[in-house]
């Protein structure tokens, strides 16, 4: 295989020219797509996302020729989509050698439609859910406990390989490192609120401005209030997070769901605001954030705080 991240428009075009497989190359409003049409944001934000498409529509596209380019992050939905394009994954239309035993046959060639779905539904709409409770989420778990970094090409390579392994392994041999990865995920919940005790700051009713060098705290930080309904902006302790990682310059934008960022943005959520604050900025009705590959400093992510604060009081969308 051959594994690629790109953070640059014109070097992605020119490998899809040279033939590799373009997976969620969007960059702000800008989407590089194949025949494939691997994508899910900005122009492409009504198609369903890519673990699903990949492993549902077109198992094995890219067997013959694995080679794949994604821009930002090799996330889990990239690589699973990855994984499924090469054929690596256990499936129905799997053609399996007669002496592989039974019982490897029977479990190679089983469906993972349904951890599709789970990786699309954290990967699209992370609404304070825990992966454990949702169909085959447990593996999805230990696949983010497990993988290495999601920045640079051995992780893309990594984070494929790793969907490989978990898949073609038998559930008992696995019980020892899900245990874990359950735990882990438990203390991760309680060090992202003292995160947001040590790093956070709520800058208006609602809104949570936090800047720390640890990633993947979002869901753990909006706070479902359980007496208060779900779609509301009131149902959460936190309805918008707005996180800087110092280490990447990055800020992340992020509701609890769709109909919670409708309620703050308007109809097509954040989609009515990304271009309100720059160029490059972009991504999905209830997530998003800043340009991919560049660099923000601290104060520069808490002008955009601002702004965007300054925009829901503005359009009074809040009903």
């Amino acid at each position: 295989m051959n594994l690629r991240i790109v953070n640059d428009l014109e070097t992605i075009r020119s490998l899809v020219d040279e033939g590799f497989c373009p997976v969620e190359c969007s960059l702000g409003s800008v989407s590089v797509v194949d025949c494939l049409v691997m994508d899910h944001h900005g122009d492409y934000a009504h198609l369903e996302a890519v673990s699903i498409r990949a492993y549902r529509d077109h198992f094995g596209a890219r067997q013959e020729d694995p080679r794949f380019v994604v821009a930002g992050t090799a996330d889990a939905d990239a690589t699973f989509a990855v994984a499924a394009l090469a054929g690596l994954l256990p499936h129905p239309s799997r053609d399996l050698m007669t002496e592989v035993a039974e019982v490897r046959r029977e479990y190679l060639t089983r469906d993972l439609s349904l951890l599709a779905e789970t990786i699309a539904l954290m990967d699209t709409s992370p609404t304070g859910r825990e992966p454990s409770r949702l169909p085959m989420g447990e593996m999805l778990l230990l696949w983010h406990t497990v993988r290495g970094s999601d920045r640079d090409d051995l992780g893309f390579a990594t984070g494929v390989g790793l969907w490989r392994a978990l898949t073609e392994t038998l559930p008992e041999s696995l019980e020892v490192l899900t245990a874990a990865a359950i735990d882990q995920a438990r203390n991760r919940r309680e060090r992202a609120w003292l995160l947001v005790e040590r790093d956070g700051e709520t800058i208006a009713p609602g809104v949570l401005f936090i800047s720390t060098s640890v990633s993947g705290s979002l869901s753990d930080w909006y706070g479902r209030i359980e007496e208060k309904p779900v779609e509301l902006p009131t149902g959460w302790r936190h309805s918008l997070v707005i996180a800087h990682e110092p280490e990447q310059g990055k800020v992340t934008l992020a509701c609890p769901s769709l109909a919670v960022a409708e309620k703050l943005f308007g109809k097509g959520g954040m989609k009515n605001i990304f271009h309100l604050l720059g160029e490059g900025w972009g991504g999905r009705e209830s997530i998003g954030g800043s340009p991919r590959g560049v660099r923000l400093s601290v104060n520069a992510a808490r002008i955009n705080a601002l702004k965007i604060i300054s925009i829901i009081d503005q359009g009074n969308f809040i009903a």
